[in-house]
């Protein structure tokens, strides 16, 4: 993203070129300044109007901030629910196969395999909610990082697992 203001010459840019540039400052540096490190423009914004960007980044960031957490948690609760129920309906599917069987019914055949498929699918959606929550955990980390302050570390089901060293 950048923004070209021709009165003062400035630039806005994107530093680092971070893809969720939603919550990014925008970092002024002069047009056609070398590359390296960003020259500071003196002069150009009232001491008055920095204040009044600062204040409104720093409520952006809090509300990224929050809106990142509310949003892992309800992916999370949401790709907990539709795991535990894939988990269900195998167990009911499996019962309902049974019983197709023992009674010759075409409609309980029906039935197991539509609850199957249901489970199958949820089971599905599980793991891209997983991701959805994890995707809002790394969008929280880079707000954070921005603002230096430390990550948040993901769930232990986020964590690779660890081999035993003594194995």
């Amino acid at each position: 993203m950048t923004a070209v203001f021709s009165e003062h010459n400035i630039v806005y840019t994107n530093p680092d070129n971070y893809q969720d540039t939603s919550m990014r400052a925008l970092v002024p540096t002069m047009m056609n300044s070398p590359p390296g490190p960003r020259r500071k423009i003196r002069g150009v914004l009232s001491r008055e109007t920095k204040d009044i960007i600062r204040a409104d980044l720093e409520k952006a960031y809090v509300r990224g901030a929050r809106e990142s957490i509310s949003e892992r948690d309800m992916w999370q609760n949401v790709s907990d629910f539709a795991e535990t129920s894939s988990k269900v309906l195998a167990g009911v599917t499996s019962i309902l196969s049974f019983a197709s069987g023992t009674y010759k019914s075409a409609t309980l055949s029906f039935i197991a395999g539509s609850v199957g498929v249901t489970g199958v699918t949820l089971a599905g959606f599980s793991v891209y909610a997983s991701r959805e929550s994890r995707e809002r955990l790394l969008r929280l980390n880079a707000i954070l990082h921005d603002i230096h302050v430390d990550p948040v570390t993901p769930d232990a089901q986020d964590q690779p697992t660890v081999k035993d060293e003594d194995s």
